[in-house]
């Protein structure tokens, strides 16, 4: 797109300016666990656990809680309760209610 606007410019002889919205790092979900090792869904005012990449076998969930693996490791270690966190480009959003000892280091 870059190589057209500069033929561009040479063409006219106008100078064009490029401006560009560099994202930053993409967080991804590995792997994701449902209640008893089932994916369902998660309904509002369910828990979902989130885990470091490797870390999601560690995890004993109940009948209710989720857990999905984070694939940014400093995501789980700058995250403090009451933070709000948000994944699927925003469209689920969450609050930190607990930080576990586990979550701090990967596996």
């Amino acid at each position: 797109m870059i190589d057209h606007a500069r033929s561009a410019e040479a063409e006219t002889g106008h100078r064009l300016r490029v401006f560009m919205d560099l994202a930053g790092p993409k967080i991804r979900t590995g792997a994701v666990r449902g209640p008893r090792h089932k994916v369902g869904r998660l309904n509002r005012g369910g828990l979902l656990v989130i885990a470091p990449t490797g870390g999601i076998d560690a995890i004993e969930l109940d009948t209710k809680h989720f857990a999905a693996e984070c694939s940014l490791p400093e995501a789980l270690s700058t995250a403090r309760v009451g933070h709000r966190m948000f994944l699927d480009d925003g469209k689920l959003g969450a609050t930190i209610e607990r930080i576990e000892p586990w979550a701090w280091s990967r596996g």
